[in-house]
């Protein structure tokens, strides 16, 4: 073996022995480097690059196997052998756990044993380097892939996090018009595409950047700064322009596609990774929404601005604390069947119905971007084994919030219908709640799209109908369910004529009408002779266990 060997060795003695027995191994490379000190060694490999470390574990600066995690830290492309006294066959296995690639016994060292020892243990420390590699790629565009783009993210951001940190960039791209091209010419053209598309991604940024395959013809860039908005936005615009030229694609000609790109910057947006690909990619649709090969910085100019505060108190939720799911029971007093379990996103630790609510967050923001944002990560939490457990002791329904503005986007709502689906194969159904703006014009603009979604088998309910006034006319041609009275008319007897009369006129239409409050023995009696369709708790046993939820309901269930 040939190359730069470093000896971490305090005993003069042994060192020169290893050193004698190293005679003519680095004899046409750089040679041998001895450290007595493990400080000493990390130096040495932070100065130059090595090949291998002969490292003893009794060292004055490091106890045991520290040194071994150390130097693996310190240089993970170099082979770590490890020479010891020990005859302890556990420390030789954790030391090979830890990042050496052999254990040798000191007394056991022979010239010819250490020069197939180092020749081996450089060879898989190489092989290990390229499989490594090769789990970090993408096979079809050879880009880093979806795990090696977000190691990276996760490096940035906290680089970022420092008090001195870097900004950075985030852009997202979708192809646009690339599906024409896989059904009319062939996958094989597409995969073309693919790899042509990586080529001009790779040309337009630095070797300090990294751009990253995420999945079908989803792509990611992170650029590394210090950077600002304005030269985020020319990379990402010039980037846009050199996907949109023609492609060769033999015997067929040229083709163009074209790309949208949604670009956020790190810390201006947020520090938080996945904060910063969910806005990245709301971003991204938003480009896609407006047009072909657009690029939208999140936020963009035209971006409504809330004027209550909901958008302010949304991003400080999104930044804080993760959704999870919380549960609330639902009691069907018409039917009398069993308890249904309502499953809802929600900030984790924090009941539904408090300030910063997902529901009244999703339905109040006017920063549509946010919204989408907030949306897609609820529909995260409907892949959670959470839900299938759940429904395999009762009946459950997974409740996602949506802002009616929203529904015009069309690749949102496709992927609310997926989601629908997959959560009906594990016989979790799935309901969207939308807000009573969409009783009046906002229904009429957006009603085809309700339509469709309730085609495909999702339920609609609007929430907190007659808090703040409609036309009941505009109900007539809603493509809804049902109807959520707000907690205040469950709770408050004096409202109960009103609430009979909007069951009445919701049994007319063939919507199904529902109360919302706490439970109680009164209330669901009176809500009952009011002639409401069911009762749902924002405040019930156990509201973060379905099993609790679906226990709690069993004596309602059976007395109603």
């Amino acid at each position: 073996m040939t190359g730069r060997i470093l000896v971490l060795e305090d005993n003069p003695a042994d060192a020169a022995l290893v050193c004698t027995f190293l005679e003519g191994e680095a004899e046409d490379g750089p040679g041998v480097t001895v450290a007595e000190r493990l400080s000493e060694a990390i130096e040495c490999l932070s100065e130059r690059t090595f090949d291998l470390v002969l490292c003893d574990l009794s060292l004055p600066d490091a106890d045991g196997l520290e040194s071994v995690v150390a130097l693996a830290q310190a240089a993970p492309e170099t082979a770590i052998i490890v020479l010891s006294g020990s005859t302890d066959g556990q420390v030789a296995l954790q030391a090979l756990e830890l990042g050496a690639q052999d254990f040798l016994l000191k007394g056991q060292i022979a010239a010819d044993a250490l020069s197939r020892a180092m020749t081996y243990a450089v060879g898989r420390k190489r092989k290990e380097r390229r499989l490594s590699a090769m789990v970090m790629l993408d096979s079809m565009t050879g880009l880093a892939n979806r795990k090696a783009f977000e190691h990276r993210l996760d490096e940035l951001a906290a680089e970022a996090r420092a008090p001195d940190g870097l900004s950075f960039a985030l852009l997202f791209i979708d192809l646009d018009r690339f599906k024409p091209i896989n059904d009319q010419l062939g996958h094989a053209a597409g995969d073309r595409v693919l790899r042509v598309v990586a080529e001009r991604l790779v040309e337009g940024i630095r070797t300090k950047d990294m751009a990253a395959r995420l999945g079908g013809d989803e792509f990611a860039v992170l650029v590394r700064g210090p950077i600002e908005r304005a030269s985020a936005v020319g990379l990402a615009e010039r980037l846009a322009d050199a996907l949109g030229q023609p492609i060769p694609l033999p015997p067929h000609g040229a083709r163009r596609i074209s790309a949208s790109v949604g670009l956020v910057l790190c810390p201006e947006t947020g520090v938080e990774p996945d904060e910063l690909t969910a806005l990245a990619d709301a971003a991204m649709y938003e480009a896609k929404r407006g047009g072909l090969g657009r690029v939208v910085a999140y936020p963009h100019d035209d971006m409504p601005e809330s004027s209550d505060g909901v958008a302010e108190a949304l991003r400080h939720a999104l930044a804080t604390g993760p959704l999870a799911l919380w549960w609330r029971p639902r009691l069907d007093l018409v039917a009398r069947g069993g308890p249904t379990v309502v499953a809802v996103p929600q900030w984790e630790g924090v009941p539904p119905g408090d300030s910063s609510d997902v529901e009244r967050l999703t339905h109040e923001v006017a920063d549509l971007d946010l919204a989408e944002v907030l949306v897609r990560r609820a529909m995260e939490l409907a892949a959670q084994e959470e839900l299938r457990q759940a429904a395999r002791q009762g009946s459950v329904v997974f409740s996602l919030a949506v802002n009616p503005h929203l529904l015009m986007r069309d690749a949102l709502v496709a992927d609310i219908l997926r989601t629908g689906e997959d959560l009906a194969a594990h016989h979790v159904s799935m309901e969207l709640s939308v807000p009573e703006a969409v009783v009046g014009p906002e229904g009429r603009e957006i009603a085809k799209t309700l339509a469709y979604i309730v085609r495909h088998g999702l339920r609609i309910m609007v929430a907190d109908f007659g808090a703040s006034g409609c036309r009941l006319s505009d109900l007539c041609d809603l493509h809804v369910h049902g109807l959520r009275l707000p907690v205040a008319w469950t709770r408050d007897t004096n409202l109960w004529p009103v609430a009979r009369g909007v069951a009445a006129l919701g049994t007319s239409l063939g919507l199904r009408v529902v109360g919302a409050g706490a439970f109680s023995a009164a209330q669901v009696e009176g809500l009952m002779q009011a002639g409401l369709h069911g009762v749902e708790g924002l405040a019930g046993p156990s509201l973060d266990s379905a099993a609790g939820v679906l226990r709690g309901m069993a004596p309602w269930a059976s007395a109603h």
